[in-house]
């Protein structure tokens, strides 16, 4: 399934070679995009994502983020319309070996 994205990104804080970074994303899925999952049926899904990512300002990688989404609407499988809602929370952490 296919997902028109709008994604925006604010620089917080910058310190210690850490950047803070929010992150807020608006979803919503494309019409007529075909989906091996669904066969036949068809899905329209709405949502957003909210976190923070600590970036390493020395090496660029991702250090931590926590990020939480929900995605709700409906899905139609045979002829059946089902309600879906779908809630996310990430938390990652990385280290440099």
């Amino acid at each position: 399934m296919a997902f028109n994205a709008q994604s925006q990104f604010k620089l917080v804080e910058i310190g210690d070679s850490t950047a803070r970074i929010k992150m807020n994303a608006s979803l919503e899925s494309i019409p007529g995009t075909p989906d091996q999952l669904l066969a036949a049926g068809s899905a329209k899904l709405k949502g957003s994502q909210d976190g923070e990512l600590a970036i390493n300002t020395v090496t660029g990688m991702i250090s931590s983020a926590k990020v939480k989404g929900k995605i709700s609407g409906k899905v139609m499988v045979l002829y059946n319309e089902v309600p879906l809602t779908i809630t996310t929370e990430r938390h990652t952490t990385t280290r440099i070996l």
